[in-house]
């Protein structure tokens, strides 16, 4: 089984957003809303499939997995971007469910009224370029690394 730590996931997901409520955080408030990130990510069925084994180890702090149909080269890298993108699309579900979104605004005729339907909708064309991307990076991995073509490792 090959091991990743937590830090390399969280980083190249922080490398993918920009979302200065993170620097905000105290590091270990950040790294647990990471961590519950995390857990949902490997929860998903389209992602886990790609694995044999895979499991978290929040006490070390490290992912221990092993891909089904490997090509017997080190995927670490891939793997570490594969759940960083499915970790993008789990921040903006968040973003996107917020209750400053689905709360009506109510406010006086002096303020600035920005369309909550029309962020909103915004939010979720993001939303839906997210989940695309992470299933189709997924995916692609499946192009070659199939039980049709045989495991080749």
């Amino acid at each position: 089984m090959t091991s990743v730590n937590y830090t390399q996931i969280f980083e190249t997901f922080l490398g993918n957003i920009t979302d200065y409520n993170f620097t905000n955080l105290s590091i270990s408030d950040s790294y647990s809303l990471m961590t519950e990130y995390l857990h949902k990510v490997v929860a998903e069925t389209y992602l886990r499939r790609i694995f044999s084994s895979i499991k978290l180890d929040d006490e070390v702090q490290t992912v221990s997995f092993s891909l089904k149909y490997s090509d017997g080269e080190d995927e670490t890298e891939f793997v570490i971007n594969a759940i960083s993108k499915w970790m993008v699309y789990e921040w903006l579900q968040k973003q996107v469910r917020s209750v400053d979104l689905t709360a009506q605004y109510f406010g006086s005729k002096e303020s600035k009224y920005y369309s909550q339907s029309a962020h909103l909708s915004e939010l979720r064309g993001l939303l839906d370029d997210a989940y695309k991307e992470a299933r189709f990076f997924v995916g692609d991995r499946g192009y070659i690394n199939n039980s049709y073509l045989g495991d080749k490792s």
